[in-house]
């Protein structure tokens, strides 16, 4: 599985899992405290792992990618080989 979370959702994920756990242990009962312990194991799978099976089926990937090198300026290193 390719990553396609950024840190900033994967933190997110991971409070989202606590709060939701926590809510389930001391507020929930039946039915509501189940689903939200499976809502916050999926997100706290999603926030280790960095993938998310919504993400993938849209398309999205919150994965900052490198900006790509034009070949100008460059740092320093890279101008001194040129010379």
């Amino acid at each position: 599985m390719k990553q396609n979370e950024g840190v900033v959702d994967r933190i997110i994920c991971l409070l989202l899992a606590i709060i939701l756990a926590g809510l389930g242990y001391w507020s929930l009962i039946g039915a509501w405290q189940m689903a939200a312990y499976v809502i916050a194991a999926i997100l706290l799978i999603t926030a280790v792992t960095g993938f998310c099976g919504l993400y993938k089926v849209l398309g999205i990937s919150t994965i900052k990618q490198p900006k790509p090198d034009l070949g100008m300026g460059g740092s320093s290193k890279e101008n001194a080989d040129r010379q």
